[in-house]
C-alpha cells in the first residue's frame, strides 16, 4: 500500500499512519466508528448509515492526551478552532500543537511501537502472531472434521446393505485391511478370522464367533435371536479394541527410526 498501490480504503492510510508514527517512537492508535450522518431537522435526529463508517488515527501528545488525525486524503482535516481565551464554562481546544519532533529527544533511537503504552498495549506483532496462530488452529480443526465426516461417510457407505448379523465382521475386516492384510477373493471368513487369530491370538473365541454368525446371515439366511445378537456386539467391541491397538502400534513403529546395524541383534 505504502510503496506500491498508494491507494486504497481508510483503514488503510490509518493503519499505516499509526505504524508509522510507532516506528519512530510515537504512541499512536487506529479508531474505527461512525462520522455525522444525515440531520433530519423534523425529528431532531441523525441519520447513520453503513456509508458513514469510518476509521482515522489518534496520536497521543504529552500534556494532551490523544488527539484525532485524518490520514485519508478525501475526507477533510479535524477542525480544531483556535480559541483566544479558555473558560471552565466552555473550555477552548488545545491551541498550537507542537511539532512531533519536540517532543523526541535528540538522537532518539527507534523503539519498539508498544513502548509507554501500558500493560494493556497489544503490539502489531503481538496481535499478527495471535491472529496467525487462530488462523492456523481453525484451518486444522475444519480439515480434522471434514476428514472424520469422509471417514464416516466412508464407513458408512461400505457397511450399506448388510444386515446387523454381517456388519460387526465386515467393520473387521474393514480395519484389518487397514494393517495391510484383506481378505483376499478365495479366502472364507473362517479361513480369514484364523489368521486374524494369530494377530490377536487373545481374541480367536470371538472372531471365530464374527465369521460363524456373518456365513450364516450370508450364506444361510438365518437370523440371529436377540441374545446372540448381543453376545455378536460384545465380540465386535472386544476384537475393534485389540485390531485398533495393533493398527497404532504398526502405526508407530513405523515411524520411529531404525536400529543401528551394529545394535540389531543385541537386547
Amino acid at each position: 500500500f505504502l510503496f506500491e498501490s498508494k491507494q486504497g480504503y481508510c483503514d488503510y492510510y490509518s493503519s499505516a499512519m499509526a505504524v508509522m508514527l510507532r516506528a519512530v517512537g510515537v504512541p499512536a492508535r487506529v479508531v474505527a466508528g461512525y462520522n455525522i450522518g444525515d440531520y433530519d431537522p423534523a425529528s431532531g435526529v441523525y441519520t447513520i448509515r453503513e456509508a458513514n463508517s469510518h476509521a482515522w488515527t489518534e496520536v497521543f501528545f504529552p500534556g494532551y492526551g490523544w488527539l484525532e488525525f485524518e490520514p485519508t486524503p478525501s475526507r477533510p482535516a479535524f477542525d480544531r478552532p483556535e480559541t483566544p481565551e479558555q473558560s471552565p464554562e466552555q473550555p477552548g481546544d488545545l491551541g498550537d500543537i507542537p511539532p512531533i519532533e519536540s517532543f523526541l529527544p535528540d538522537d532518539a533511537p527507534i523503539e519498539d511501537p508498544g513502548a509507554g503504552m501500558g500493560e494493556g498495549y497489544v503490539s502489531d506483532a503481538d496481535y499478527s502472531s495471535v491472529l496467525s496462530l487462530l488462523q492456523w488452529t481453525i484451518t486444522l480443526a475444519a480439515a480434522g472434521v471434514i476428514g472424520f465426516l469422509a471417514l464416516a461417510y466412508y464407513w458408512r457407505r461400505a457397511l450399506k446393505g448388510l444386515t446387523p448379523s454381517q456388519r460387526p465382521y465386515a467393520k473387521v475386516a474393514r480395519i484389518a485391511s487397514w494393517l495391510g492384510r484383506p481378505q483376499r477373493p478365495s479366502e472364507t471368513p473362517a479361513e480369514y478370522v484364523d489368521w486374524l487369530g494369530r494377530l490377536i491370538p487373545g481374541y480367536r473365541q470371538s472372531l471365530a464367533l464374527l465369521g460363524a454368525s456373518f456365513t450364516r446371515a450370508q450364506f444361510g439366511r438365518q437370523a440371529l435371536s436377540a441374545a446372540e445378537l448381543l453376545r455378536l456386539n460384545d465380540a465386535w467391541h472386544d476384537v475393534r479394541v485389540a485390531l485398533v491397538k495393533a493398527l497404532a502400534s504398526r502405526w508407530i513403529a513405523q515411524r520411529l527410526p531404525s536400529r543401528p546395524r551394529w545394535l540389531q541383534g543385541r537386547t
